[in-house]
């Protein structure tokens, strides 16, 4: 397997945002959240178990965002798309 394999459930998304990642290199994620027109929102992502991160979502509006996974000590740069209902 690669190294981080990043996984999103449910799809859509309702309450919460799930993320796991898999083969983790990563050492400290850091996530920004993007609609589609590209607003930037700030979010905390719990940790619920090791290399796997909740986002609350519940009180975002309906439609697409794009997740932005980071790491800078490892310099990690990945986008998600996923949708809201």
């Amino acid at each position: 397997r690669l190294a981080n394999q990043i996984e999103f459930y449910p799809y859509p998304v309702v309450t919460y945002l799930f993320i796991e990642i898999y083969n983790a290199e990563i050492e400290k994620p850091v996530f920004e959240l993007h609609n589609i027109i590209g607003n930037t929102f700030q979010i905390e992502a719990e940790e619920v178990a090791p290399h796997k991160y909740r986002i609350h979502m519940e009180t975002f509006t309906a439609g697409y965002y794009f997740l932005v996974v980071q790491d800078k000590a490892t310099n990690f740069n990945q986008a998600h798309k996923f949708l809201k209902r």
